[in-house]
Order: C-alpha cells, then structure tokens, then sequence
C-alpha cells in the first residue's frame, strides 16, 4: 500500500471520533504528513516513518482529557524546525487560497506604490546633490524693484559681475557663467540632415569642475578648451550622428543669416531628472560672439547691466554669503548707479532654488515641498490599508487556527515554537509581496518614467545614496508589526495546562476590531476619493480653460531665425490653401510663462495723466483672435492688412482704466519702457476681448496688450479642422520645405506647452489617483474576502435558511 493510502486510511479512522470536527482532522493530518517528512529526510523507509510519526501523535481517543504529551521542545533542531514551519505555512497557503491571495495582492501592491512614490520623492530631494562641492555653489542673481515698489526676483545676471567679484572679493573661490541660447538649428553638413535645438548652453570652460556630467566618449580635460568645440548628449549625438562614436565630427550651428562650425570633442550621458542642468549641446561661451555678429561683441564681458547669463559662485565658507552682497552692491553703485537703487542681490544655494517658488527667466521646474508631503501621506495611508486588510484577514482564521494550535500544543510544540511558526508564515507572505513588488517595479518603471517625465534608474538608486537603507528600515518596521500581531493574537489564551476539550470548545468572535479597522479603512479610502476629485476639478480647470480649449487643434511651428519676415509671410499665405488649416497667426509664444518676452511694459495714457501702468504685451497680426478661439466684447478684430498703431486689450486692462469695453475703443496708449528695442507698441484700441489665460491659471490674469505687428516673426499658430490632423501636418511639411528649404521643421501641439506650464500639476495629476485608486481596490480586496470568508463560515446558517424558505435575495441582505 502506498504512503498517501495509508495517510487517507489513517484520516478515515478518525472520523469515528465524534468529537473530532473536519478542522481537526486537517490539522491532525498537517502534522503527521510533517513528522513523516522529517523521517523521511532522516533516512527511514516510508513505512517505518509513517508507523512512527502514527506512534509520535498517539491514540486520537486520549486526546480530548489528555494534558501535552510534552512539556518542552520538540527533538527537532532550529533548521528542520523552520523548515516544517515553512511546509505547513505553504499548506495553510493553499488551504486558504482566496484570503491569501489577496493578503499577498495588497501587500505587492502597497509596496509596489510605496517603491514609486519612493523613488518619485527620493528623486525630487536628491536635486543637485550629486555635483561636487554642492555645499559651496551659489547663484548669483538679483531682486528688481520698479518704481510704483512691485517687486521680482530674476534669475539672470551680467558676465561682467563674476569676473569683478574674482578680483574684489577673497570670499570667492571661483565661478561659472553660461547662458542658454537657442532657437536655431544644428545640422550635419555630411548628410545635410538639420535638426532644430532649444536646449544649447554656452558655458565657461570649467563647467564640468562645478557640475557632473558623466562623459561617454572624450577625455575630461579636453572638454570646452577651444572655442569651437561642442560637447552632445547621448540622445542628441544619436539623433545626429547615429550610433558611431562622433568624437572629431564637425556639426554646423545655424541662427538667422549666421552660422558656426563646431567640433565634437565629447559626448555626455543624458543628464538625470533630479537636476536642473537639461543641456543637449555644451558649447563654449566665447563662441557665441561668432553667431550674433561683430556689434554685439563684448556683450558677455563688457556690460555690467543685467543680461542674459546665469552666475554661479563657489563660496566654501557660507558666513561670506552677506560679504558677497555688499561686494556686489558696491560694483553694481559704481558701474550702473542709475539701475543699483533698484536692485538688490539675490544669492540662493544651489541646492536649495528647486524648492523655491520660481524666479522670473528660472530655468529650473521648481516643486512645492507640500506636493511631496503629500505624496508621502498618500503613501502611507495605501500601506495603512494593506496592513488593516492583512491583520483582519489573519485574525479573521482565529477559529480554524485554534485548532491548529491546541492540536500542536498538545502535540508538543511550545509557545515560543507557535508564536515562531506564525511569524514566519507572516514574514513569509510579506518578503514574498517585497520581491514581487521590487520586479514589478523594475519592469513598470520605464512607464513610469514617461508618465513623470523623469528618468529614474532604479538600480542606481538603490546602490547609492539612503533609499535602500530607508526602505529596508520601512520593510522591518512593516515586519514587527505584520508579524508580531498574528502571533500574539493566536497564542494570547494559550497556557501550559490545557486539554483538548478546552482546545474544541468554540471560542466567542470578538469582531469588534476587525470592525474597527474596516472603518478605518474606509474613512482613509474616502479621504484619498475627494483629495482625488479636488485634483480632477483642478486639472479639469487646467485643461479646459481659456487657451487650453484649443490645445488638441492649435498646432506651433517656429518661423523665428529660420529665415526672414518675406518667407514667414509666404507661408502664412501658401498653408491657408490647404485643406484642414482653418484659421492661422504668427506671432509671439502663447502661452506663454514671466519669461516670455515683453513682459511688464510701462505704458502712459492721457485717461490717467502721468500714472504709469506696467501690463503685459505681445505681437500678433490678423487671425489671432481665430486661431485661439477668443471672444470679442467691442470694438473689431486687427484689419487683414494689420493697419499700424492698431492695439486689442482685454477686459482687465479695460477695468483698470475704469472704463466700460466700449468706452476704451478710441483709447491712445503710449508705451515708455526699455521695451522700445524690441519695436515700439503706441497705439489705440481697436477691440477688447474676453479676458483669457494666456499665462498660468495659476495666477491671476493681468492686463495685456495685444499689439499688430505685420513684421513678427516667432511662431506661427496653426489651427486644424477636425479630422486627420496627420495627413494635415504632411502637407504643412511639405509647403514648409518648399519655402524653407533645408530648415528642420518642427511642430508641437499647444498641450506640450500646457505640459510646459503645468508640468508638476499634471505629474501629480496623474500620481494622486493612481495611488488613491490602489488604495481603494486594496480596501475593496480586503471587504470582499471578509465577506466571502464570513460567509463560508455561516454556511450552515444559510443552508437552514435556505431550507426554511428564504430566497437568495433576502440572504443577500
């Protein structure tokens, strides 16, 4: 006979016993599967080890009086002990399929989302903090105050204020100048293929002793010592060159009529999301003179008023910081005394602007720091809801497992050995969740990536700085308490002394906590289901206001410094004949953030006398109002012909003036400001519109000037018809080549400007949700099983209803 009959005859002979109920049973024949296993792996023959454990276990008939059969340890050593604990918690696995399988859903995806939410916050403060000498580096920029007392931080400075500093000033080490000037194109004059850039920087040549940026190809010290060298980024030499190694290769940088050839002499790995430097091309500062021609010469070294370059300083004693103000201010009172009283310095660590509200000309994406709390609450309140399903689901068994454990007390077993079985099954389930999370992990993470915009390397963080030490730190806190509560709860009214007939007497149900937790459960669930709806309504503004109405049929194309005002007229003309192009406008970036163009105007009017106003403006011609769908309220939109000196306004310039909308047509304005370089904008309001968003909805809508201006020439808005926007865009294409030929043609649908604006909001826009939706579905998870658990435990209840009459419905309720 073989062993698994001799177990089930064995099995059958204990049903005699009345008192022995199926769990018993079960439990009995648990145990004597793992004594003959241990017999087994000890070198008995099958029969031998199945008439020893039978022997080990007893008569099942003394068992109801019977005290333990032994007062202490079993003869097992620590290791087959652990061994037959983890064989019975894999039975108990699958005896208990369905509460197992969702205590291990939970579990993976708690910390599934606790890892993302991890690395997603571990990534936001690790910004910067893998340059050397992080602690010393400071920007230099300054706070601008106008004369009615509105105040600004800006984020530039001049080329000249580090170079003085250097020589005044024994508190600097040394500094770092570069400025990002892009918006023209690159091309390969080996295979005439061009490319348009935006992110260009033109830096001193000791950008890489400030920041760290890990080379591919060249040497370090090689890097920015001529002037016509260029360093690429991974993506862009790949983009460019392909796959060979392009160390040596000349690339041609083109803006407008002027062009510069360049020599590759390094490529860069792609830099990591959790800093603020995003360059595609490093190239040298002094090469930038070559691309605006000999009458802006100097401009980088020789002019002390605020430009266009960013400034660090490397100050290693941070108590020089105020000494570095005072030297600054000095230089400013000597070299622009008309400009110094209205400026103040602004020296801000590095490591600290991410997390500041953003500067005027900022190139960073700075983060509100509550965004982050938040994240982490959402994350502790998906691991809350977890560990609640898991303890209610573990405790939920208390009637099966005391059994279990009278029958193992009885048999032997202590209640330190108990309580160590229980907290391996449970360690067990929770390092089995672990693994499984840290691969799905690992596998989403490249979706993930994309979703935020970051590039994450898993790997890499978890090697180096403290993410790994925090997570194994969480992990062991989740284990004591997951761990430690099952076993406690099982063993609590075990004592040395019992006998079965007070191990089978059915113990009353306390669901008094389960109860509780379920509760809790739920409030935590229904606080993450309004934070969710607050987010929805917040990015539903976002989405569906002003601008953004337009943003799946407004399409950009960038006409400036790809050629000249002729051939951004010809295209406007050639691109209206094409089907699908419903309305189109060239002008200034919409939308647009504080460091978009001509910002801050200073106008005069004779309705105020010699009060200043500072409103906002911005060039278009005709079609403008068409192509964004903006509404009208008085006067007329710009004539086709853009008759000059004609100005739209929109109704908060109107109310400003405390005027009605009809009232302000016919009204002069004089513009007064700096702004005159870029082209004068007097002139007298022809219409008022609506007002609209053209910044952030984050802020409140400012006036603004709408200027025509026949000459723009910057970007040109497109708006399609319903349809196949694709085949739409080919025909763009190929007008484009014939008018531009040779000039990359880039376009972007107004979303990725949205994206641009609201580029945190939307991140967490999508986070929040996705996390409350787990949390929720763990809650659902954990009712559902408790349901269906209580239920198999009131089957005989059921049936009796059943049989008495009642439908499922009414069992149901």
């Amino acid at each position: 006979m073989s062993l698994n009959k001799k177990i089930t005859k064995w099995k059958k002979g204990l049903h005699h016993h009345s008192y022995l109920e199926d769990g018993v049973i079960e439990e009995l024949e648990d145990h004597l599967r793992s004594e003959i296993h241990v017999l087994l792996e000890n070198g008995h023959s099958e029969e031998d080890a199945f008439q020893k454990a039978v022997l080990k276990i007893g008569d099942p008939s003394d068992l109801a009086g019977q005290e333990k059969i032994s007062r202490g340890a079993t003869n097992q050593m620590l290791p087959g002990l652990l061994k037959s604990f983890m064989r019975v918690a894999g039975r108990n696995f699958r005896k208990n399929k369905l509460t197992s399988s969702i205590n291990l859903i939970g579990i993976t995806t708690a910390f599934t989302a606790l890892l993302f939410i991890g690395l997603f916050i571990n990534d936001e403060l690790s910004y910067e903090q893998h340059h050397p000498h992080i602690d010393d580096i400071y920007r230099l920029a300054y706070t601008y105050t106008d004369e009615v007392g509105n105040s600004e931080d800006r984020a530039f400075s001049s080329g000249m204020w580090a170079e003085l500093l250097k020589l005044r000033s024994s508190a600097i080490d040394t500094s770092l100048r570069w400025v990002q000037i892009s918006y023209g194109y690159v091309s390969n004059p080996v295979t005439n293929k061009s490319f348009y850039e935006e992110g260009i920087y033109w830096s001193d040549p000791n950008f890489f002793d400030f920041l760290t940026f890990k080379l591919k190809y060249g040497e370090k010290e090689a890097q920015l010592k001529d002037i016509n060298s260029i360093i690429l980024t991974e993506s862009s030499a790949q983009k460019i060159f392909g796959e060979e190694n392009p160390i040596g290769k000349t690339l041609v940088y083109n803006r407008r009529s002027n062009s510069i050839n360049l020599t590759v002499t390094g490529v860069i790995y792609d830099p990591p999301s959790n800093t603020q430097f995003q360059p595609d091309y490093i190239g040298h500062l002094q090469a930038v003179q070559g691309i605006f021609g000999e009458q802006y010469r100097g401009w980088v070294d020789k002019n002390p008023r605020p430009g266009y370059l960013f400034t660090y300083l490397r100050i290693p004693d941070p108590n020089n910081v105020q000494q570095v103000s005072a030297d600054i201010k000095s230089i400013w009172d000597e070299l622009i005394p008309d400009r110094a009283e209205s400026m103040k310095p602004l020296i801000t660590p590095l490591q600290d602007i991410h997390f500041q509200p953003a500067v005027k000309w900022e190139i960073d994406n700075p983060i509100d720091v509550k965004y982050l709390y938040g994240l982490m609450i959402i994350g502790g309140f998906v691991l809350l809801i977890a560990l609640s399903n898991f303890i209610n689901l573990t405790t939920a068994l208390g009637g099966k497992r005391r059994k279990e454990i009278g029958l193992r007390k009885t048999l032997g077993s202590t209640k330190s050995q108990l309580r160590l079985q229980f907290t391996l099954e449970s360690s067990m389930n929770l390092l089995l969740g672990f693994f499984l999370a840290v691969v799905l992990t690992f596998v989403l993470l490249p979706w993930f990536n994309e979703m935020v915009n970051k590039r994450i390397d898993f790997w890499n963080v978890w090697t180096t700085g403290n993410f790994s030490l925090i997570t194994a730190l969480t992990l062991i806190s989740v284990l004591i308490i997951i761990a430690a509560i099952p076993s406690l709860y099982f063993t609590r009214n075990i004592s040395s002394n019992m006998n079965m007939s007070q191990i089978f007497k059915k113990e009353k149900s306390n669901s008094t906590g389960r109860n509780g937790l379920v509760i809790l459960q739920f409030a935590v669930a229904i606080v993450m289901v309004i934070s969710t709806v607050t987010v929805y309504n917040q990015l539903d503004l976002i989405n569906n206001d002003g601008l953004a109405r337009n943003q799946e049929t407004v399409i950009g194309v960038r006409t400036s410094r790809m050629g000249d005002e002729v051939q951004a007229q010809r295209l406007k003309t050639e691109i209206n004949k094409i089907a699908g192009v419903e309305s189109n406008s060239l002008g200034m970036h919409l939308p647009r953030q504080s460091d978009f163009g001509r910002v801050d105007t200073r106008y005069r009017t004779s309705l105020t006398g010699d009060q200043q106003h500072y409103w906002n403006k911005f060039d278009a011609d005709g079609g403008f109002l068409d192509t964004y769908d903006l509404t009208l309220i008085a006067g007329r939109d710009f004539d086709r012909n853009l008759e000059p000196n004609a100005l739209i306004v929109n109704e908060k310039l109107v109310n400003a003036l405390g005027i009605t909308p009809q009232e302000a047509i016919g009204v002069s304005l004089k513009e007064d400001s700096i702004n005159y370089v870029f082209g004068r904008s007097d002139g007298m309001i022809v219409g008022v519109v609506k007002d609209f968003a053209y910044e952030s909805v984050k802020k409140e809508i400012d006036p603004v000037v709408i200027c025509a201006n026949n000459e723009v020439d910057g970007v040109l808005s497109i708006r399609l018809a319903d349809g196949d926007k694709q085949a739409y865009i080919t025909k763009l294409e190929e007008q484009w080549n014939q008018i531009y030929p040779g000039r990359p043609f880039e376009y972007w649908f107004l979303n990725k400007e949205f994206d641009r604006l609201y580029q945190q909001e939307r991140r967490l826009g999508q986070l929040i949700p996705i996390f409350s939706g787990l949390a929720i579905v763990i809650a659902l998870l954990g009712l559902f099983a408790l349901t269906v658990f209580i239920a198999e435990m009131r089957r005989k209840e059921i049936a009796i209803r059943k049989v008495l009459g009642s439908s499922i419905v009414q069992i149901l309720n």
